[in-house]
C-alpha cells in the first residue's frame, strides 16, 4: 500500500526553499542545517492540515486543490518562518557561552 501525505511534500519543498535563501542571502537569522530543517518541518506539520493520497488521480487533485488555495500556502510559510525563529532560539539558548562550546567550563563551575 502507497499512502502519502500531499503536505508532508509541501512543507519541505517550501522550508527547502526558504532556508537557500536563507543561506544565500549571508543571513544569521535562522539555523539552517539539516538537524534545523527537520525540527521546523516537524513543528509546521503538526500545524496543518494532513492530506493523505494513495492514488495519481488524487495526488492530481489535491494538487490542484493547493494551487488553488493561496491561504493554506501563506499559513505553511508563516509556520516556517515561527519554526525556524523557535527551533533557532531554543538551540541558541542551549549552546551556551562561546567558551562552553569549546569545551571549557565557566569559571566558578
Amino acid at each position: 500500500m502507497d499512502i502519502r501525505n500531499l503536505m508532508e511534500d509541501k512543507v519541505i519543498q517550501l522550508l527547502n526553499e526558504i532556508c537557500d535563501e536563507e543561506e544565500k542571502s549571508g543571513s544569521k537569522r535562522y539555523h539552517t542545517d539539516e538537524q534545523s530543517r527537520t525540527d521546523t518541518a516537524c513543528f509546521v506539520l503538526n500545524r496543518v492540515p494532513q492530506r493523505y493520497v494513495s492514488s495519481g488521480r488524487g495526488f492530481a487533485y489535491l494538487e490542484a486543490d493547493f494551487n488553488d488555495n493561496p491561504q493554506i500556502q501563506v499559513d505553511i510559510v508563516t509556520y516556517i518562518h515561527e519554526g525556524l525563529r523557535r527551533v533557532t532560539d531554543i538551540q541558541r539558548k542551549f549552546s551556551g557561552s562561546p567558551d562552553e562550546q569549546n569545551g571549557d567550563l565557566p569559571a566558578g563551575t
